[in-house]
């Protein structure tokens, strides 16, 4: 009591007014919220900036998606849940794929037994040519993992497979995918399809006029009049 009577009534009214906006500082101000441990109000918030930005990158507006999800999450993905569809915006920029590989590496590295990472990344190399076959060795690795969904492992895989165009490497990436499994229909037809165009390729390539013809043939299908006379 003392001390507050040297202090007197302004000096310790100003004092305790410090101490109030301090604890209003405290309780305004969130702090960074541990991954996966979102409240339900920041989980809801969450949801609406990716669904936004989803929609944003959907109308082709990927650079504005990407530069919103920056805005509103700083430090990265909000939670583990959202890891996947936050760098898939961001790769959708023009020189965002790298950018997100590096971002789920390093979370890989902070935290290498989070599968839901390793998923994210074998989805994100598996987007890329130069790096599919590691993708397809990921996502072999994933699904015969007893602690991750089997199911939701080979429904990423699928998608990513079924956004590729027929290339050479189709064929390996089919049968890898179906080693693991094996009584998928849908990709088992596929595998069928893409020996049977690979059997085309390799006939085209032996022969010099039909070589000829099909790259005139690809110059008109990427519109180039000129190159394909």
């Amino acid at each position: 009591m003392k001390s507050m009577i040297r202090l007197g009534i302004p000096s310790f009214i100003r004092l305790w007014q410090f101490v109030l906006l301090g604890a209003l500082f405290v309780i305004t101000v969130p702090s960074q919220t541990i991954a996966g441990e979102l409240t339900r109000e920041q989980n809801i918030e969450a949801r609406k900036a990716l669904t936004k930005a989803t929609i944003l990158q959907k109308s082709g507006k990927s650079l504005e998606a990407a530069a919103f999800l920056k805005q509103k999450f700083p430090n990265g993905p909000p939670s583990d849940e959202y890891v996947t569809a936050y760098y898939r915006i961001i790769a959708s920029t023009p020189d965002g794929w790298v950018e997100a590989k590096a971002g789920l590496e390093a979370l890989i590295k902070a935290d290498p037994k989070n599968l839901q990472y390793q998923l994210a990344l074998a989805s994100l190399l598996g987007a890329k040519s130069s790096t599919r076959i590691e993708a397809a060795s990921m996502f072999g690795k994933l699904a015969k993992n007893a602690n991750i969904d089997k199911q939701k492992v080979l429904q990423a895989w699928r998608e990513t497979l079924n956004s590729l165009e027929s290339t050479q490497d189709s064929v390996k990436l089919l049968q890898e995918y179906l080693s693991v499994d094996p009584q998928n229909q849908e990709m088992g037809e596929r595998l069928q399809n893409e020996k049977r165009l690979a059997k085309e390729r390799s006939l085209i390539a032996a022969d010099p006029v039909l070589s000829r013809r099909q790259v005139g043939l690809d110059f008109l299908d990427k519109g180039d009049v000129v190159k394909a006379e």
